[in-house]
């Protein structure tokens, strides 16, 4: 339970929060003793399930502790890295009262990069599930939101009038490229000589700090992503493929799982994807790849749906599973693993991927480079190990300017001459960094490792 307090200024009068619901969030935060308000933590959050108050009564807040989360303290969440006072968005100050309001939009973004760092720490399937059901509550109200919007539309993009976050160069819904007001923070459009809130010179200085970005060098920022990718390595041990341990241990320790893992993964969260060779071995009573090539359309079709899909694409699936399991037998003798065991040169091992069903170029550079560099498989000529034509990485490099056209060829191309000994070790920290803070919409880029050299091209 929360409750807005009083106000004891003048006439002592229950506070009230008016921009609330039921299925909405409320968020904890807290600031340590000592620390500066930009120090201020998101502690934990709560699922609003009711609200009760009165002309004489101070609003409170009741949620349920089985939907509660508190935040582990190996977490840092940052109140200031999505909140902006609305009156002045470049401070960040508390002032009086015991809430603040966040839209609907914020909220996500906070859950999701909440989720997405329990993942990455291995923190379990419940504290996920919760997550997931507050990311649900949020989805489900999204419909009646009542924006709590900056006066003098200092948050709102001059061109489509959709509100936009701050330190960005482009409004995200319309593409339009803006250019913040030293004096008021009022963002105006890209050319624009005198800002139209409050009358002042645009300060070219601080529109020079942003758009001068564009002459950073792709290597300064290849170089950054490289140094993102060396400190966010995991051993082969740490790194999971998938939630269930025994289903991670399976694909790191099969080859034939490992192959079926690339094959699954299309349509579907990698979590998903990398742990149904496991649930497959389960539904058949063992994994013998001769026994998978003899399968029936039917049968496989029956074996992947059974209580649950084991794919969304579960016919095509299914086909593939079995197009593959007679290849591994006609080619490779039942063993999968003599794909890459004769040493291959990075570019034949990449082909040998793509002449299966369902495995194009991302797939195939994205397996070739998980074998070299995490599996630690002997691969020839690591020149010719490819960063993936994958939507995350695609979405970092046109954004950087490290890429001017979104086609597989540009992508490719860029990152072999931006890292020629070893294009791919620009792959993890691209996709890395794609998922969670160069977002489609809404990216958080006061976040990214990348915001102070990123030229945000798109």
């Amino acid at each position: 339970m929360y409750g807005a307090g009083w106000d004891h200024r003048s006439v002592e009068r229950p506070r009230k929060i008016n921009n609330t619901g039921v299925g909405k969030i409320a968020f904890i935060t807290s600031l340590e003793p000592g620390r500066q308000e930009k120090d201020r933590r998101i502690v934990g959050y709560f699922i609003i399930k009711n609200t009760t108050g009165g002309e004489k009564t101070e609003t409170l807040l009741l949620g349920d502790a089985a939907d509660g989360f508190v935040v582990p303290p190996s977490i840092n969440l940052m109140l200031w890295d999505y909140y902006r006072n609305p009156r002045a968005p470049g401070k960040t100050f508390w002032g009086t009262g015991l809430f603040r309001y966040l839209d609907d939009r914020t909220a996500s973004d906070i859950l999701i990069i909440l989720k997405t760092r329990c993942l990455s720490q291995g923190i379990g399937d419940i504290e996920a599930s919760k997550i997931e059901r507050a990311l649900a509550s949020v989805s489900n109200t999204r419909k009646h939101v009542i924006n709590h919007l900056p006066p003098n539309d200092m948050n709102i993009c001059p061109s489509c009038k959709k509100i936009i976050r701050e330190n960005v160069n482009f409004c995200t819904q319309c593409r339009a490229k803006v250019i913040s007001c030293q004096s008021c923070k009022h963002y105006n459009l890209e050319g624009d000589h005198y800002c139209s809130n409050c009358g002042d010179p645009i300060n070219r200085e601080v529109g020079a700090v942003a758009l001068n970005k564009s002459t950073v060098s792709p290597r300064t920022i290849k170089d950054r992503l490289l140094e993102y990718g060396k400190a966010n390595k995991k051993t082969l041990e740490e790194m999971s493929f998938c939630r269930d341990p025994e289903a991670d241990t399976f694909v790191k320790t099969n080859a034939f799982a490992f192959l079926l893992g690339v094959i699954f993964d299309q349509g579907v969260r990698a979590e998903v994807a990398w742990s149904a060779p496991y649930e497959l071995r389960k539904r058949l009573g063992n994994f013998d790849v001769c026994k998978m090539a003899e399968l029936t359309d039917a049968e496989i079709e029956s074996i992947i749906c059974g209580e649950k899909k084991l794919h969304r694409f579960w016919k095509t699936t299914g086909k593939r599973i079995v197009d593959a399991a007679k290849k591994v037998v006609q080619e490779y003798g039942c063993d999968a693993a003599k794909m890459w065991s004769d040493m291959p040169r990075a570019e034949d091992l990449e082909r040998r991927f793509r002449e299966f069903d369902g495995i194009g170029q991302k797939k195939a550079s994205m397996a070739v480079n998980i074998l070299a560099r995490d599996f630690g498989v002997p691969i020839q000529n690591w020149s010719g190990i490819d960063v993936s034509n994958d939507v995350m990485i695609k979405r970092v490099f046109l954004r950087a300017g490290l890429a001017t056209k979104d086609t597989e060829e540009a992508i490719v191309e860029a990152g072999r001459k931006l890292n020629p000994d070893y294009p791919g070790a620009l792959d993890f920290p691209a996709w890395d960094i794609g998922r969670k803070y160069c977002l489609n919409s809404n990216p958080l880029c006061s976040s990214c490792p990348l915001q102070d050299i990123c030229p945000k091209m798109i």
